[in-house]
């Protein structure tokens, strides 16, 4: 068990592919009772054609995962989304505690840091 991580927040990179460090590390800290916000990059890079992004499905495991060990999904709404793939797929789950426009986001997830978890 980590000590000290229960109601904390970790912000977590490349949690949504299957094979990877992040999706290890978002799915440990949410079973030690961390909140997490991941964040990951649905579209390849131009610079790093070789680099794997992470697919919708890959991602609905994730949250699903996440989910079933006491956390919340924030995704960000439809029409402010230049790709709705994966927030999409994750508020058609039905598995989100909110929905919001991409310059809202930020602000939940300062009140979320804060201790705010309404």
């Amino acid at each position: 068990m980590l000590m000290g991580i229960e109601n904390k927040v970790a912000l977590v990179t490349g949690a949504a592919r299957r094979r990877s460090i992040g999706r290890a590390t978002a799915l440990r800290l949410a079973r030690e009772g961390a909140d997490i916000a991941c964040l990951d990059i649905a579209r390849p890079y131009d610079e790093f054609p070789g680099h794997g992004t992470a697919s919708s499905d890959e991602l609905d495991e994730v949250v699903a995962e996440i989910v079933a060990a006491g956390g919340s999904v924030i995704a960000q709404d439809e029409a402010s989304s230049v790709v709705w793939g994966m927030p999409g797929a994750a508020a058609n789950a039905g598995i989100c505690s909110a929905i919001l426009p991409l310059n809202q986001i930020g602000s939940k997830l300062v009140r979320v840091f804060a201790g705010d978890r309404s």
